[in-house]
């Protein structure tokens, strides 16, 4: 009972540690109620399991000046994964939190034994690249759809058409680690909580839109899943009755108006209208939507589409941060100020200007860092390791 007792006492500053980036033994004590001398020893431990040190002197609050603690960056690595429009994306983050590596694997179709064969070579290679580091055996994966995070299983993603894909079970019979599945959208909230400072932002909504529309939700520090991983499918919530048929088999959601297959039509039917060659990929209609260019008023639409989602999203949750990010964000910047300029109309007076609305700085990526602070949170199973 005292051995487990200890072990859940080392999680438990550890996990603080890594929070916190930089603590003192004293805010240790405080924070966990546990003694000076035992917050010591337990300190004491996970030094020489090369897991923190000491890293300068923190403000003195009375007496002498507190040494303050940090997590080692090398004293351990993480792999995320997440997949986006024919690719995986892959970083390796150390104990800190900095991405020592990332990478972008294409995937050739879209199918089920493609997708996991494309990651388990792009995990060989980038465990290869860095054998002489300590890598957690536990990968976390972004994927789009409905995802089952306990089974591992993606009971159902329309964009891609995969139904109760056992994703986790194949990954670890091929590659031998252990696997975090969770939604994209919800690996990108907690990718925007930890890069955006949680002291600052206890509340966060990351949106991501891609072929798929879905937001992640962090309330009150913690990632929410709902009752059964569901939370955040903003893409399949209605915005305008009896409109577009949407793959889930309802009409008129977010995704069937501002997702890639969306936007990719309605800019084909107004090249069709103006008698000029009609856009063949996503990409054709991005880099011509700025204001003036003939593509301009499909990214209008899809930010008053947007924007009444966001409001919505305001009114309901009184976010702290609201976080943009996928293909259609990253590749279309002027996005991001129409609907900053929209998002006032649709929310009520005294929340428009508390709720900041920002783009990701890591763009496509975010998925991928997201999945490795997954892994970063287990800090159980760090422990566990040799």
């Amino acid at each position: 009972m005292k051995i487990q007792k200890k072990h859940s006492n080392l999680h438990k500053i550890l996990d603080i540690i890594i929070r916190k980036g930089e603590i003192s033994r004293i805010d240790l004590a405080e924070i966990t109620g546990l003694t000076r001398a035992a917050v010591g020893h337990l300190v004491d431990e996970l030094m020489s399991q090369n897991l923190i040190m000491e890293a300068g002197i923190g403000e003195a609050r009375g007496g002498r000046p507190p040494t303050l603690l940090q997590p080692v960056p090398q004293g351990c690595y993480f792999i995320g994964a997440a997949v986006f429009d024919f690719s995986w994306s892959l970083v390796m983050m150390d104990l800190s939190g900095t991405i020592i590596d990332e990478c972008t694997y294409p995937i050739s179709r879209m199918t089920p034994e493609k997708t996991v064969s494309q990651l388990i070579k792009a995990i060989k290679e980038l465990k290869d690249k860095h054998r002489d580091k300590r890598i957690l055996p536990r990968i976390g994966v972004g994927t789009p759809g409905l995802v089952d995070s306990e089974k591992g299983i993606i009971v159902s993603a329309f964009d891609v058409r995969w139904m109760n894909f056992p994703i986790a079970d194949m990954i670890k019979k091929e590659s031998g680690m252990s696997i975090r599945v969770v939604n994209r959208s919800k690996v990108s909230a907690l990718a925007s909580y930890y890069l955006h400072n949680p002291e600052n932002y206890g509340n966060i909504i990351s949106i991501v839109i891609g072929t798929g529309v879905a937001s992640g939700l962090i309330l009150d520090h913690k990632l929410y899943m709902g009752s059964s991983f569901g939370a955040g499918e903003l893409g399949h919530t209605s915005v305008i009755p009896n409109g577009p048929a949407c793959l889930c088999g309802n009409r008129g959601c977010l995704q069937a108006l501002i997702g890639e297959n969306a936007i990719l039509e309605r800019g084909q039917n107004l090249a069709r209208i103006n008698s000029v060659s009609a856009p063949e990929k996503i990409d054709d209609i991005l880099n011509q939507s700025r204001e003036g260019e003939l593509y301009h008023q499909v990214i209008t639409e899809v930010a008053e589409y947007l924007s009444i989602a966001i409001g919505n999203i305001i009114n309901l949750l009184n976010p702290d941060l609201i976080v943009l990010s996928g293909p259609v964000v990253s590749g279309c910047p002027q996005l991001l100020e129409l609907v900053s300029q929209k998002k006032n109309y649709r929310s009520m007076l005294p929340n428009q200007d508390a709720v900041k609305v920002i783009s990701s700085d890591w763009g496509i990526q975010t998925a991928a860092v997201g999945s490795a602070y997954l892994v970063r949170e287990n800090t159980r199973e760090i422990l566990s390791q040799p």
